[in-house]
């Protein structure tokens, strides 16, 4: 007979909750089920693509604090199957003068949490990175754990760690109702009844579709964006050891990383793309946006050539870009992981907070930033600041 009563369950496997899967697995001797409305490695959410920008550098010494914490729960995830997930490339922070976010943020916030760094001048960052054509008076901060996760395999390994814990993880399994029982959630799905004693919510853009089975909802803001990829004639020079991982920290704000997984340098803009929702979203490219990310690439990083082609993502987002990783409010047996679309750093961890949560186990962390009723999610229509 078919097995429908769990210790956990879990909805959404992208990286958060495939991360909470290995978590909650290695510690519950595998009584833990997943699912996942599409197949595992589908690209109509926030997780997909072969690379993700990791950090130390932060603006807050709580999230500088928690990178120092994915950095570790990563390299636990590396040791299970003797893989390199964490490329440890530098990284380099862009302040222009006059821009939109301040350098001393990120300056005081590693300076608080004893993590080394160099602020660098434009003539300084041009010697040791000629690919960027930067003035005099852009600032320049470079942390040298700065890199990225190799995102396609990070996910398979956490799967497949979650696995041999012995967890369930199902694919193609819509989730068609939620209700709290009182010691015991019921999950109605496309593949039949489950029952779970905990449950963890991860589920991006679909976070509000499910809390409203609850009678709950969060002011998200879910937006379809993009990375592009650009070619090079001497693409030698933007490999990993060559070319860092950077961003560009002013509004418009930009990223890139190296290249890794594809003959190209990926290049985005951070918040650039339309309002939408899971269901009306595309997946065509979004011109303007690429319109844009093409003439900062011609200004900073001539050396690129032609763009190849873009990929598209959906960020879900609070109003003020922090996390949501808490019980539920009077849903003391389920718990909600959201990253607010700059999480795939913090996968690993987050998911062990969550499966901290979901054991009644206190967190490492002190997490009264990523409350569920913080003041800002209470407002009707709170004041949205998306620049982190």
């Amino acid at each position: 007979m078919e097995r429908r009563h769990y210790k956990h369950i879990i909805l959404g496997l992208g990286a958060l909750g495939s991360a909470a899967a290995w978590a909650l697995a290695r510690r519950s001797g595998g009584d833990v089920l997943g699912l996942e409305q599409y197949d595992l490695d589908h690209a109509r959410g926030g997780s997909h693509d072969h690379s993700r920008i990791i950090r130390l550098s932060y603006n807050t010494p709580f999230y500088v604090e928690l990178a120092k914490g994915a950095y570790a729960a990563w390299a636990r995830l590396e040791a299970e199957h003797d893989l390199p997930l964490v490329h440890r490339v530098g990284g380099l922070d862009f302040f222009p003068e006059g821009g939109a976010i301040p350098l001393s943020d990120y300056a005081d916030s590693l300076t608080a949490a004893g993590v080394h760094f160099d602020l660098l001048t434009g003539e300084e960052t041009r010697k040791r990175w000629p690919q960027f054509r930067i003035d005099d008076s852009v600032r320049v901060l470079h942390q040298a754990d700065g890199g990225f996760v190799s995102a396609r395999s990070a996910l398979g390994a956490l799967r497949r760690s979650a696995r041999d814990h012995g967890a369930r993880l199902l694919e193609h399994t819509a989730v068609q109702s939620v209700r709290d029982l009182g010691g015991l959630i019921e999950v109605v799905t496309s593949s039949g009844v489950f029952e779970g004693e905990k449950l963890i919510i991860a589920t991006g853009a679909w976070t509000n579709e499910i809390l409203a089975q609850l009678g709950l909802q969060l002011p998200l803001t879910v937006t379809q964006e993009q990375v592009n990829y650009f070619a090079a004639e001497h693409l030698s020079q933007f490999m990993p050891g060559r070319f860092p991982a950077w961003i560009w920290l002013d509004d418009p704000c930009f990223y890139g990383l190296p290249v890794h997984g594809a003959p190209g340098v990926k290049v985005g803009q951070d918040v650039g793309g339309r309002e939408v929702t899971p269901a009306t979203r595309t997946f065509e490219p979004d011109l303007g946006t690429l319109r844009r990310v093409s003439r900062f690439v011609q200004r900073v990083l001539p050396d690129l050539g032609p763009h190849l082609f873009s990929k598209p993502c959906l960020y879900t987002m609070t109003p003020d870009r922090d996390f949501v990783v808490d019980t539920v409010p009077d849903h003391p047996d389920i718990v909600l992981a959201a990253d607010a679309a700059h999480g795939f750093k913090f996968a690993a961890v987050i998911g062990e907070i969550a499966a901290d949560l979901a054991a009644g186990v206190t967190p490492a962390f002190d997490l009264k930033p990523f409350a569920f009723d913080r003041p800002i999610l209470r407002e009707a229509n709170p004041v949205r600041r998306f620049l982190t």
